[in-house]
């Protein structure tokens, strides 16, 4: 143990680490403490019976405890993970149906355990061993090393052929090390794209046209208004030869909620027109949970959604009938898009990945802090499975450092589809990937690079002090 302790804290010294990963350097004294406690109980020997019903009680409690936790393991580890539905867990009841099972036995309920603690009874009684303590003991911890094992082997088999860590580590191992870049595909504009529109949009309600220099957008955000109305865009041509797996883009902002629709609309050659709902969307994977969305989003449905084997134009009816002051609903002209590969999008640019997925981004080329400036990020790359909100600010909150602060204030971001492909079984959002639209142009500034002498012994200010951080250390 010390030997161990000694080797895990000099390999935690050779790089820079938050302070928590210390917590794995020190856990081998731990270990030799539980175990000891096994081997040698406070239990008072003189009376055996009353030991062995106390003893083993407190294991049946261990136990029954220990397998009680959701079996999840998100981000990214989560994909193809057995028990319960992986889409729902937002309650703590929906969390409880994502506990260890076998069947219809939870394997968290004490009678369980209370069954194994007799069977080991009876076993004592035939011979010398095991023992209910020692029989639930053997059962719980070898139980809970196999489950380890079964799950972590059984979700990327159930996720085949859709990608996951497993995967990435043995396409690494076969020269394709670039984790999730091989697997994300993001849907691009294509040209030709849809032609210009035909005819003008009908208008009701709050409902109004924008124009901008790239066409007109329509909105019904109106001071003192209902923010509610209607909306059918003009129809835009398709290309003669539309590319194979071709998507509608829509860029969309607003509350985006369940009381707003907006569907895809279109026309064949026999003038037949077909619908393909983009919201609503019933799929909880597909659902964006953040309301009043500042920033432009994208929704996308694939043109062979609407079932015609010859369409000719498409178009976009909206309907807000969400009531309140917050709500409104912004939607822009649609586009055509086919999936590129995400290496192929980001090649060449800089992109920031957050802390939960950089380690699955090897190929691309990071952002970098240089001569004490941050470097602009063209695209910004984040991680999914409902974590959205507990990372989303991490890099731009000024009492966490923000060493891209600067870039939230001076820049729009925009969000482009992508997907996992092929996606494997349904799971929540994979993550995202986001371009940075700059107010003015990056990299125009003086660098100049100067030294100053200064004796070792100088104390500079730290990472926990009030004059770095700007706030008092809080633990």
């Amino acid at each position: 143990a010390a030997a161990v302790t000694a080797l895990s804290l000099a390999c935690v010294a050779l790089t820079p680490t938050k302070w928590v990963n210390h917590f794995g350097a020190i856990a081998a004294p731990a270990t030799v403490l539980l175990t000891a406690a096994v081997i040698r109980s406070p239990l008072p020997r003189r009376s055996a019976a009353a030991a062995a019903v106390i003893g083993t009680g407190g294991l049946i409690a261990a136990a029954s405890v220990a397998f009680a936790g959701p079996n999840l393991w998100r981000p990214f580890s989560d994909w193809g993970q057995p028990f319960g539905n992986h889409l729902y867990y937002l309650t703590p009841y929906e969390q409880r149906m994502l506990a260890p099972a076998v069947g219809p036995l939870a394997l968290r309920n004490p009678l369980l355990w209370v069954a194994i603690a007799a069977l080991g009874w009876w076993w004592l009684g035939r011979n010398t061993r095991p023992g209910p303590d020692r029989a639930v003991l053997t059962a719980a911890t070898g139980l809970g090393v196999t489950l380890m094992l079964v799950v972590f082997a059984l979700a990327p088999l159930r996720q085949y052929p859709g990608t996951s860590v497993a995967l990435m580590n043995l396409r690494a191992l076969t020269g394709a090390p670039c984790g999730l870049a091989s697997a994300v595909r993001v849907l691009s504009d294509v040209n030709p794209g849809l032609g210009p529109p035909i005819g003008s949009a009908t208008l009701t309600g709050d409902m109004r046209a924008n124009p901008v220099p790239a066409g007109e957008r329509w909105d019904d955000d109106i001071t003192g208004g209902s923010g509610t109305g209607t909306l059918a865009t003009p129809w835009y041509p398709l290309p003669g030869a539309s590319p194979a797996g071709a998507w509608i883009v829509v860029p969309v902002r607003g509350t985006l909620t369940a009381a707003q629709r907006i569907t895809v609309q279109v026309r064949g050659a026999r003038d037949e027109v077909r619908a393909v709902a983009l919201l609503p969307r019933t799929n909880p994977a597909e659902v964006n949970p953040a309301r009043n969305k500042q920033d432009w989003t994208e929704l996308t449905v694939p043109l062979r959604a609407a079932g015609l084997a010859a369409p000719e134009v498409v178009r976009i009816t909206a309907e807000d009938r969400q009531l309140g002051p917050d709500s409104w609903l912004a939607i822009g002209p649609p586009r055509l898009a086919a999936p590129r590969g995400v290496a192929e999008v980001i090649a060449g640019r800089p992109v920031f990945a957050d802390q939960v997925s950089a380690g699955l981004w090897p190929c691309q080329d990071q952002v970098a802090i240089r001569d004490g400036l941050a470097q602009p990020p063209a695209l910004r790359l984040r991680a999914g499975d409902g974590l959205e909100d507990s990372i989303v600010d991490n890099a731009v909150f000024p009492d966490n450092g923000g060493t891209l602060l600067q870039v939230d204030r001076t820049s729009t971001l925009l969000e482009r589809p992508a997907r996992i492909d092929p996606p494997g079984v349904p799971t929540l959002r994979w993550g995202h990937v986001e371009e940075l639209v700059y107010a003015h142009p990056t990299g125009l500034v003086d660098v100049r690079i100067m030294t100053v002498p200064r004796a070792g012994w100088s104390r500079m200010p730290t990472l926990i002090g009030e004059r770095y951080t700007g706030r008092v250390f809080i633990g």
